[in-house]
């Protein structure tokens, strides 16, 4: 790794640039937390002689992390090598991270120093888990209702679980399919959440479910806190409903999560219903749908369940955008001479994006004149579909760029854009900073399309090569 201090270095720098190196600022961008991304920072050798290395590293980050890449030893006349930065967020929730260090190149007994800076954000979730608030509406005193949560593993490793449970009360956790193994990448389970009222009455109980990966190192955590409520009452409903408020909690942009409704005809008559939709205006900007409900004595058609049935539906939220989102709906419930109105609310927060790109801010440094230095930005696509219509991504003069990228990108598939300052344009003036930005847009099968930016700025040096003193 590389080193966190510099040492004796003997003399002080020249006035003369010994090396190009950049580039001296990287803003990563929004990353899934747990996620590991790198860049290369190149340095070229400008002098005759050979280049030596001194600190660069970091002392106290958990966010960003340096390596020597190709860097270790010495750098000869006019050889360029990269040392890599690595970004890992540890906190989601759109936590931003920022670090600094100083890299120190050495030729002949003579420093000079270059600031480099990085930021970055941490966005989504370690895991997907639904829902985060659950309302077991009303059950007869010394009943017994559960309801599943679900937690999908979308971390790139293995992760573990702790906590979750209940003091002494109606409210436990019971046994699940998560259990005490690991759950895999991409793989699901789910924690049982029991109410039993112990008396007339509303109730309400919270804890958390605390999620941990052990890889890639150094390991890192996450608490999902979870909140129930529940209402007792003295006499046995015509129906049992539960959830009837359900909070999704923290669920990535384009990805679908869904709770089940079930309800049980606790009468000995036929249960007629109907409703439960969302209408367009009242659905969290399409985020929002719901299920038909099935099960043995349920018809959907009729909008009937048989004496003792249950029907099982669903609610599901897909996010479009980032941001809270909230809607309501009603169940209708009757027998004859009786009839209920049962109002059911959701919400959700959309996070994160369709695919990430990064860096998405860049300064290239003070690059030699005539010579290039050129930094890859990278797409990729983290929905679980086809990503169609990338556009953008071109830039013009004194930045050129190429791109692997075609229009349409696969679930999971990675391609990028390898954005080049050239130093030695025509009548370039020497010391002039140079600022560009360019858009790239895409979209897949939900009809997101975000816009982002990539900025990039440069400067052109005074030198193309030298001995790296002054005369």
């Amino acid at each position: 790794m590389l080193a966190t201090g510099f040492g004796a270095l003997g003399a002080t720098a020249t006035a003369a640039e010994l090396a190009s190196v950049g580039p001296v600022y990287v803003d990563f961008g929004a990353i899934k937390v747990g996620t590991t991304v790198s860049i290369p920072v190149r340095v070229r050798n400008l002098t005759a002689l050979p280049m030596t290395f001194a600190g660069g590293g970091f002392s106290d980050t958990q966010a960003f992390f340096g390596s020597n890449g190709s860097c270790g030893g010495s750098l000869a006349a006019g050889a360029t090598c990269a040392l890599d930065y690595t970004f890992r967020p540890p906190q989601a929730g759109n936590t931003a991270f920022q670090a600094s260090t100083s890299l120190s190149v050495i030729v002949a007994g003579s420093a000079q120093a270059f600031a480099l800076e990085f930021a970055g954000s941490g966005t989504e979730s370690l895991v997907q888990l639904t829902p985060r608030h659950i309302d077991f509406g009303k059950w007869l005193v010394g009943q017994q209702v559960i309801v599943p949560v679900t937690v999908t593993n979308t971390h790139a490793s293995t992760v573990t679980f702790g906590g979750g449970g209940f003091a002494p009360g109606p409210f436990t956790g019971i046994s699940g399919t998560c259990g005490g193994t690991p759950l895999a990448a991409g793989a699901s389970c789910h924690f049982n959440y029991r109410f039993i009222p112990a008396e007339v009455g509303s109730v309400s109980a919270a804890t958390s479910i605390g999620v941990s990966a052990a890889s890639p190192a150094p390991a890192l955590g996450e608490a999902y806190p979870i909140t129930v409520t529940g209402t007792g009452v003295a006499s046995v409903p015509i129906v049992g409903v539960a959830p009837v408020s359900i909070g999704f909690g923290r669920i990535k942009v384009g990805t679908r999560a869904s709770v089940p409704f079930p309800f049980t005809n606790q009468t000995a008559q036929t249960l007629s219903f109907g409703g439960g939709g969302f209408s367009p205006g009242n659905d969290g900007d399409g985020a929002f749908s719901g299920g038909s409900a099935t099960g043995a004595g349920c018809n959907t058609a009729m909008g009937q369940a048989l004496p003792g049935a249950t029907c099982t539906g669903q609610y599901r939220f897909e996010p479009r955008v980032e941001g809270v989102a909230s809607a309501s709906t009603s169940y209708g419930f009757s027998v004859p001479g009786t009839s209920v109105n049962q109002p059911i609310s959701v919400t959700g927060e959309g996070t994160g994006t369709l695919a990430q790109l990064t860096p998405n801010d860049i300064d290239f440094g003070r690059v030699a004149f005539g010579t290039t230095l050129s930094v890859p930005v990278t797409l990729t696509n983290t929905s679980g579909k086809t990503l169609t219509s990338i556009l953008g991504g071109s830039v013009t003069q004194p930045f050129s760029s190429s791109t692997t990228c075609g229009t349409t990108l696969a679930a999971g598939a990675s391609c990028s854009w390898t954005y080049t300052f050239n130093a030695g344009q025509p009548n370039a003036a020497i010391g002039a900073t140079v600022t560009r930005q360019t858009l790239v847009s895409f979209t897949n099968t939900t009809g997101i399309q975000p816009v982002v930016a990539v900025t990039m700025t440069a400067t052109r040096g005074d030198r193309l090569f030298g001995d790296g003193f002054d005369d």
